[in-house]
């Protein structure tokens, strides 16, 4: 189907252009609320990106960048980044796990690749996590 176009003459464009002033003023009238700043991240971590890449710390930023080096000299290969891993035991879903980096190293053995700070590391939760994911798929978890 063919698109045509809108054809005014000056009478309807500056009718048109009235109405439209007419609404913006209304809408001016409203009080904008304000807006909340975001929460700081639990671990004081600060959002930064790459390029059209977005990270989640400056530290993974960095792990990704030694990656990437790591990639072109051929010490890692399928390198991917935010992958989900779920957790089924016995057919019950009991939680899922978002993979920093994962890739193949150069042995051939897929690995997880995670940031982690010197605090993060220590929590009970990241521990249970790594023996889930070594479970569940047989993966090694690298602590960049």
């Amino acid at each position: 189907m063919a698109r045509r176009a809108l054809v005014l003459s000056p009478e309807q464009y500056a009718a048109h252009q009235a109405k439209l002033q007419r609404h913006h003023e209304g809408a001016l009238s409203v009080p904008i609320p304000a807006v909340a700043s975001p929460e700081p991240n639990k671990h004081g971590a600060v959002k930064t990106s790459r390029g059209e890449l977005r990270f989640d710390s400056t530290k993974e930023a960095r792990c990704w960048d030694d990656l990437l080096l790591r990639k072109h000299a051929g010490e890692i290969s399928h390198l991917q980044r935010q992958v989900m891993f779920p957790f089924v035991i016995d057919g019950v879903y009991v939680g899922r796990y978002r993979a920093d980096f994962f890739l193949r190293d150069a042995q051939g053995a897929w690995t997880v690749a995670d940031c982690k700070s010197a605090h993060t590391r220590k929590l009970p939760g990241w521990a249970r996590t790594k023996q889930l994911l070594l479970v569940c798929y047989g993966f090694s978890v690298l602590e960049l």
